[in-house]
């Protein structure tokens, strides 16, 4: 694959595609649009890093960052659920059957899928697919169509996908007082972010979820050996992921029609599930296979109810940990060397050569305070606030082309995986694939789900390329 710059011109012939996102929602596109394809397409990633594919998620070189998820479960191809398993028996790295192999180094992940991008493109050679590794500022709408500003040369384009994926952790009001702070480590996924963290240090961790567990596991692998605290508002950890799917079990028909309704069925599945042997990991199975229609026939106001009051719930069983990494954060607690604290943060300020943390746990009348070394903020990716933290959806949202969804889970958009406008109008040219999408899904997580999301939303650009 060309790592070239691409410089695009409206003399070219043929249609021109632009993907924003080089990731794993960028890459599915491209190759579903690849696979659907019938006259000559011109397609341009626009991707800052090396290799496509990798993105935030996969980008990890660390050998102990493994997919939350089995293999098993993890084809990029929802027609051919074994391709990621012949494929890792190919480049030596297969499971072996033990708990802890089931779960693909994320790394290798991102190379599957480059090779997957790879192999498509050199089975229709008549399309065109070039890297451009640049970050994209802007997104214009002009009198002739589209253009996509970057660095240097802009594209022009026909169709632009949005395909950014997850963003980089915020710090929480509460922790920009450390902003900049050589002891506050603001961006965990960021490469060797971790590194300067001296191995006696008193750690504590803000979050309590999964960039946590391989925060933990980061810094046991690295020699750490200091006291680690982690702190969250409920002090939920991610249930322990399963080695092997599921038969789903549970019925959601007829449809919920209120958020209350939904858990309350939920509930009762799980009663059910559980007098016949079964367990809530089989009901979520079931959820996962109905959650696009659940999530339809949900009226918006019922929808923002359920990703204000449910979400949290459903995402900490949705997450699960890696049974190895699940299994070292219960070591560790153990042990008395992690400690799980509950409660609101308060107060974060530098003091001489540390920082002093003050929280309310729940339920008492003063906060609490203690001091750290080193703090790490793993409160997960940002969406809400994507206009105020990325210059290109800051530049997306001013020129009218993206909008905030009605349930405050991200970009407005449909099932198709149009972008509405700041008017409510969905765009033909412009699409959103990926989580960005979720708000139209409810669920838009698992590989299976993003990959058929990909191909509704390239059908949709082939569409609009013929007419």
């Amino acid at each position: 694959m060309s790592a070239k710059p691409f410089f695009e011109n409206r003399t070219d012939t043929g249609h021109q595609v632009v993907v924003i996102g080089g990731g794993l929602a960028g890459v599915l596109f491209a190759i579903h649009l690849m696979r659907q394809a019938r006259e000559p397409v011109t397609i341009t990633i626009v991707e800052p890093r090396e290799h496509l594919g990798a993105g935030v998620a996969y980008s990890t070189t660390e050998p102990h960052h493994v997919t939350n998820v089995p293999a098993s479960t993890m084809s990029a191809d929802p027609d051919d659920p074994p391709a990621l398993l012949r494929w890792l028996e190919t480049h030596g790295d297969a499971p072996t059957g033990e708990e802890r192999d089931a779960y693909p180094r994320r790394e290798l992940y991102g190379r599957y899928l480059e090779d997957f991008l790879d192999r498509t493109r050199a089975e229709h050679p008549f399309l065109r697919l070039f890297h451009r590794r640049e970050a994209a500022h802007a997104v214009i709408r002009t009198q002739h169509g589209l253009t996509v500003e970057t660095g240097a040369t802009p594209i022009a384009a026909d169709v632009v996908v949005l395909a950014t994926g997850n963003h980089a952790p915020s710090l929480p009001a509460v922790l920009k007082p450390l902003a900049g702070s050589p002891h506050c480590v603001s961006d965990p996924w960021r490469p060797n972010a971790l590194a300067k963290v001296a191995r006696d240090a008193r750690v504590l961790i803000v979050g309590t979820g999964l960039t946590m567990g391989d925060a933990v596991a980061s810094l046991r692998a690295a020699g750490h050996h200091g006291e680690l605290v982690a702190v969250s508002r409920r002090g939920h950890i991610p249930q322990r992921g399963l080695s092997k799917p599921v038969e789903p079990f549970g019925d959601f028909t007829p449809l919920p029609a209120t958020a209350l309704a939904l858990l309350r069925r939920f509930r009762a599945e799980v009663r059910r599930a559980e007098a016949a042997g079964a367990s809530w990991y089989a009901v979520l199975a079931a959820a996962r296979r109905e959650a696009w229609s659940i999530w339809a026939a949900l009226p918006l106001i019922e929808q923002r109810r359920a990703a204000r009051s449910l979400r949290h719930v459903y995402e900490l069983h949705r997450h699960v940990m890696p049974g190895p990494i699940h299994d070292l954060i219960a070591a560790e607690r153990k042990r008395g060397s992690l400690r799980i604290l509950t409660g609101r943060l308060r107060e974060a300020r530098p003091v001489d050569d540390a920082v002093a943390i003050t929280w309310q746990p729940p339920g008492t009348v003063g906060p609490e305070s203690e001091i750290f070394d080193v703090v790490i903020n793993c409160t997960g990716p940002a969406y809400p606030e994507l206009a105020q933290l990325d210059p290109l959806w800051a530049a997306l949202s001013q020129n009218g082309l993206v909008r905030a969804d009605f349930a405050g889970i991200g970009p407005a958009v449909d099932r198709r995986g149009r972008a509405l406008s700041a008017a409510g109008d969905p765009q033909r040219d412009v699409l959103l694939v990926g989580t960005l999408a979720r708000s139209a899904f409810g669920e838009l997580t698992g590989v299976r789900e993003l990959s058929l999301q990909a191909r509704i939303a390239a059908e949709e650009a082939l569409r609009t390329l013929v007419h």
